[in-house]
């Protein structure tokens, strides 16, 4: 182990947290807001010399939120969430490998990612979790939508999948023959393209949205264009 590098553009080397640093974590907004595994169950300031959170059990997976403000951490069985420098408050139970949280683009859910086949929304606001059943290995990444209605996932299933987060419901992406290791939407959200450990890279056409509801009330005698 050892501290990590962020290396720029100009051959610049900056080394964070102190060299008995386990693991680094960078909020993915600000590359100046980090946290460093000090101890097992320890997690501190990016000089390793404040205690930022602190739990009974090895902590194998630790997340600032893109802005940095808030911190996550897995222990094996449970996810906890707090403010920065906060005590650690339960978000959710999770008894497995957990590989990643992704917030979404609003800031008031996590997804929660790891080596499990259900797929788990959580509900900053009242911690209540919704799991997403269509997977039957584990979940590799995820991709939220720009709108935060939906999902893309790759799976260990040798599948991606397309979520409606309104139902839940999904679309599988199958032609892949090993596991679907990276999946991401272009940046109009018109395509995914997926990579497996087949060697293979596909780009698939994604469905066009759900329709929206435009009014709710009376029933409809006559419609007009």
């Amino acid at each position: 182990s050892g501290p990590d590098e962020i290396i720029g553009l100009d051959g610049s080397v900056e080394r964070i947290g102190p060299p008995s640093a386990l693991k680094v974590a960078v909020a993915a907004a600000d590359w100046t807001k980090r946290v460093v595994q000090i101890a097992p169950n320890q997690l501190a300031t990016a000089d390793g010399a404040t205690v930022l959170a602190q739990t009974e059990r090895y902590i194998p997976f630790f997340k600032r939120s893109p802005r940095g403000d808030t911190l996550v951490v897995h222990d094996g069985t449970t996810v906890w969430i707090a403010p920065v420098g906060a005590p650690l408050a339960k978000l959710a139970p999770y008894d497995g490998e957990l590989t990643d949280v992704v917030w979404a683009p609003d800031g008031k859910s996590v997804l929660l990612v790891g080596h499990v086949p259900d797929l788990f929304l959580v509900d900053l606001a009242t911690h209540q979790a919704r799991a997403l059943r269509g997977h039957t290995d584990s979940i590799y990444m995820a991709q939220f939508t720009a709108d935060g209605r939906g999902v893309l996932t790759a799976g260990d299933d040798g599948t991606a999948r397309l979520w409606n987060l309104t139902d839940g419901s999904s679309i599988a992406l199958l032609g892949h023959e090993d596991d679907v290791y990276r999946a991401r939407f272009s940046p109009d959200e018109q395509l995914a393209v997926t990579a497996s450990l087949d060697g293979s890279i596909r780009v698939w056409p994604v469905p066009r949205k759900q329709p929206g509801v435009l009014a709710e009330g009376e029933p409809i005698q006559e419609l007009s264009c």
